[in-house]
């Protein structure tokens, strides 16, 4: 085991002390802050882009004044509205274009009320979705009055008709009550633990199969095998980059959580400001996002669990592929023999994300239930259900055959690794590596 302890620190220690280790494990995070950062700066900008509307109106009882009364001088949103009655589309259109402030003609044709559909928005300059929805809401509500007054029906009454309900999806724990939950956070939760498992794997795996490579192509794994046994050389180089990974991903969640912290109190006031001011509300509204709710589910969801069960997944998906990546580097010479044998190793890994992708949607179905216990997809799929709080019976099967298939293909892999690793000048298919396998010990 003292062989092995030092091939551990030795890997560990030459990949933490190397620029792009340093440079990934700042630069990581502060990427990830300045991403929501700016979305933060865009949505609390106090100045909205106003957007100059011409509003043609060819309706026979002046459509255009009732819109006018909806506006608060002239202004709807970021909308600023000029009402204008000439009879002819051709002039307004190149008024549009002689006025540099004007953006756009909305035209109501003759028969709006009769036929909405003949109604468009003719611009100069593309308008944003908030500002098309200004727009829509508005003639919308003109049309809406009109009807009920034809069919006389008093405001009061269609409101109290109309009254949109938002049925609410919560799980009933066994006492009969109700979890908070929201399936579109969940679901990019689910997304973006499964694809960061999966990106995990793969970077680190191929950095243990290039890393056996380099030893065995240099012939320095001929003087390190004199010392240790190729088994316990291959469990130190998996063992250590492994613990390069888990180190990057912890100081990836302590930073992001104290750039976070200090990203919140320094928007705070701005935040808060837009909050009651109400634009903020109103833009929320236009992308369908409830701040409010979505931070208390934020807050809601067990982090602990959820980080627990991602380092779990992480090493156990890690050690499952990265033994194969192992084998893979000591049977070939060079990196472009291996792509024969990288396809076997990697499909499951594909598969499981597409699977995740798609398993989202139903995250409690027999699809989901069966991937995410086997092995070979368990860690990418599991991971995506594990905001869904799957069956603990599932989760923890899933645990267990993934814990033994790590034993199995690492065993297998050393068999490979042990003989390839010392193995020159021959280009090995996969009738190699079966006798390599089944062959006794030399």
């Amino acid at each position: 085991m003292k062989q092995v302890r030092i091939i551990i620190a030795r890997e560990f220690l030459s990949r933490v002390r190397k620029k792009s280790f340093l440079v990934m494990t700042l630069l990581g995070p502060l990427l990830l802050v300045g991403f929501y950062a700016a979305l933060i700066l865009v949505a609390v900008s106090e100045e909205a882009q106003e957007y100059n509307v011409l509003v043609f109106d060819e309706t026979p009882d002046q459509m255009s004044l009732e819109l006018q009364a909806l506006t608060t001088e002239g202004k709807l949103g970021d909308v600023h509205y000029h009402f204008d009655a000439a009879p002819q589309l051709e002039a307004n259109r190149d008024r549009m274009y002689a006025e540099e402030k004007l953006d756009a003609i909305l035209v109501l044709p003759p028969r709006a009320f009769q036929n909405p559909s003949g109604i468009y928005l003719g611009y100069k300059t593309r308008p944003g979705l908030e500002t098309r929805s200004n727009v829509s809401n508005a003639v919308e509500k003109v049309l809406e009055d009109r009807k009920l007054a034809f069919y006389d029906i008093p405001r009061a009454t269609f409101d109290e008709i109309r009254k949109r309900i938002n049925i609410p999806a919560n799980k009933l724990n066994e006492a009969g009550e109700r979890e908070q939950d929201d399936t579109l956070l969940l679901t990019g939760l689910g997304v973006a633990s499964g694809f960061l498992i999966y990106f995990f794997i793969f970077m680190y795996g191929v950095m243990v199969m290039r890393g056996v490579m380099e030893e065995k192509t240099s012939r320095i794994v001929e003087v390190i095998v004199s010392s240790v046994r190729p088994y316990q050389l291959m469990l130190g180089k998996i063992v250590g980059v492994a613990l390069v990974g888990l180190t990057q991903f912890l100081i990836w969640v302590i930073l992001s959580g104290i750039a976070f912290t200090v990203l919140g109190a320094l928007f705070a006031p701005a935040v808060m400001e837009q909050a009651q001011s109400g634009n903020l509300e109103s833009r929320a509204e236009v992308a369908g996002f409830n701040a409010g709710e979505t931070l208390s589910l934020l807050a809601s969801v067990n982090w602990f669990t959820l980080i627990g069960t991602f380092i779990f997944y992480f090493l156990g998906g890690y050690l499952l592929y990265s033994s194969l990546f192992a084998a893979i580097g000591a049977a070939v010479d060079a990196e472009s023999d291996t792509q024969q044998f990288m396809l076997p190793v990697t499909l499951p890994l594909i598969f499981s994300i597409v699977l995740a992708m798609n398993i989202i949607k139903n995250p409690d179905g027999a699809v989901a239930s069966i991937f995410s216990i086997v092995p070979f997809t368990s860690p990418v799929v599991m991971m995506s259900r594990v905001p869904f709080n799957p069956d603990l019976w599932q989760v923890l099967l899933s645990m267990a055959l993934l814990i033994i298939t790590f034993l199995g293909t690492t065993w297998l892999a050393a068999r490979i690794y042990r003989i390839g690793i010392l193995s020159y000048g021959k280009k090995v298919n996969y009738k190699d590596l079966g006798k390599w396998l089944f062959q006794k010990n030399l």
